[in-house]
C-alpha cells in the first residue's frame, strides 16, 4: 500500500512499498494529487520507488491493474495538465539504491529522457530520476524559479485546411507515440511535401473524421499484454461505421521488443486488420531485420504491416528508421514535393 508524506506542503510524496501496488494505491494517488492543484503552494511530486516482489499467480490480475493505472493516468492528463502546470513544480522518481545499482549506466541517461518526456506529456511540467529523495526536493526547488514549461495546444481537426490530403494522427499516453509523430512530421517536410499538422486522436469526436484525407498516416503504441493505448481504444468501435474505401493508410507502432516479445506490436497488428476490413488500403509495410522478438499480431509474410519503433530497446536507431519510412510511404503514396512558386522581380 502506497504511503503519503504530505507534512511539507511544498510536496507530495509518495511511498509505493514493499507489496505490488494496488488499483486502489493509484485512485488514492490521483485524488489527493487532484485536490491539491487548487491550492496557493505549487508543489513538487516525488515518487518513491520501493522494490517489491512479484508473483506469477496474481500475474492476470497485475495486467488488468496496470491498464486501468494507464487509463487513470491519461485521464489526468485530458483534464488536469493544464493546471498541474501552474501548480507542480515537477514529477520526480527517486529509485532504491537496489533498483539505481540494476541500472546500466547506458540506460540512466535514457530514462532521465523518457521520465521528462512523460512528465512533460502527462502533467505538464519537468521531470527527473534520483536516488535520494533530498536531492529530489533540492531539485524541484529549484524549479521556483525556472519558467514553467510551455504548453502548446493540441492541435485538433480545426488547425488542418480543408485541402489537406495527408493527415497524421496517433494516441499517445506517455508522450513517446506523440515524439515519434513529430519526428515523422519534420523527416516528411524535410522532404520537401507539405506540411503536416499532427492531431492526437483524444480531441477527436468521431472516428469518420479521419475520412476527410485520402491519405492517412497513423500512429500507434501496444500498451500491457497487447492492448490497444486507451484513446484508440474509445476511437476503435467507431471504426466499424467509417468506410475506408479508396484511403491509403501507413501505420507505425511504438513497442517493447524485450520486455514485451510476445506482443510486440500487437496494437498495430489490430488497428491494421480493422482498416483493412473497412477497406483501407495499407502501405509503408516495413522489414524485421534488426528486430528481436517472440510474436507479433502486426506481422504478415515476413513483414510488419507498419513502422516499429522501440524506444525502450533501440532509440538510437529511431530516427534513421523513420526517415527511411517517411521516404517509402512518400514513394507508395506517389506524392510529389510541393513546388514553392518564387515571386519574379520586375
Amino acid at each position: 500500500m502506497f504511503r503519503f508524506d504530505e507534512n511539507d506542503p511544498q510536496f507530495l510524496i509518495v511511498y509505493t512499498g514493499d507489496e505490488h501496488p494496488e488499483i486502489d494505491d493509484y485512485r488514492n494517488l490521483i485524488q489527493r494529487w487532484e485536490s491539491r492543484l487548487s491550492g496557493e503552494t505549487r508543489f513538487g511530486v516525488i515518487i518513491v520507488r520501493e522494490p517489491h516482489e512479484h508473483h506469477d499467480d496474481d500475474a492476470e490480475r497485475h495486467r488488468e491493474d496496470e491498464a486501468e493505472i494507464t487509463g487513470l493516468i491519461n485521464d489526468f492528463r485530458r483534464r488536469f495538465r493544464t493546471r498541474a502546470n501552474r501548480s507542480n513544480l515537477g514529477y520526480t522518481t527517486v529509485l532504491s539504491p537496489e533498483m539505481a545499482t540494476a541500472i546500466e549506466p547506458e540506460h540512466r541517461q535514457k530514462m532521465q529522457d523518457n521520465t521528462n518526456r512523460f512528465a512533460q506529456y502527462s502533467f505538464g511540467v519537468r521531470g527527473a530520476v534520483f536516488t535520494d529523495v533530498d536531492e529530489a526536493k533540492a531539485w524541484l526547488r529549484e524549479q521556483e524559479h525556472v519558467p514553467l514549461v510551455q504548453l502548446t495546444p493540441e492541435s485538433s481537426m480545426s488547425d488542418i485546411s480543408s485541402s489537406k490530403r495527408v493527415g497524421l494522427f496517433y494516441g499517445s499516453t506517455t508522450g513517446v507515440t506523440e515524439y515519434v509523430a513529430d519526428e515523422i512530421k519534420a523527416a516528411w517536410e524535410a522532404a520537401g511535401m507539405e506540411p503536416l499538422v499532427p492531431i492526437n486522436i483524444a480531441t477527436m469526436e468521431d472516428a469518420a473524421q479521419l475520412l476527410a484525407f485520402d491519405y492517412l498516416i497513423l500512429g500507434i503504441p501496444t500498451w500491457n499484454i497487447g492492448q490497444l493505448q486507451d484513446d484508440w481504444e474509445i476511437l476503435f468501435p467507431q471504426l466499424d461505421q467509417a468506410n475506408f474505401t479508396d484511403k491509403q493508410v501507413a501505420l507505425f507502432g511504438i513497442g517493447d521488443q524485450k520486455h514485451y516479445d510476445e506482443n510486440f506490436l500487437d496494437a498495430l497488428g489490430m488497428l491494421a486488420v480493422k482498416l483493412r476490413e473497412r477497406g483501407a488500403t495499407l502501405v509503408g509495410l516495413w522489414e524485421t531485420t534488426g528486430y528481436e522478438f517472440t510474436a507479433s499480431e502486426a506481422l504478415e509474410n515476413g513483414r510488419f504491416m507498419g513502422l516499429g519503433i522501440d524506444e525502450v530497446n533501440q532509440p538510437e536507431q529511431t530516427t534513421e528508421r523513420i526517415q527511411r519510412w517517411v521516404a517509402q510511404i512518400i514513394d507508395e503514396f506517389a506524392l510529389e514535393p510541393v513546388v514553392i512558386q518564387e515571386s519574379v522581380q520586375s
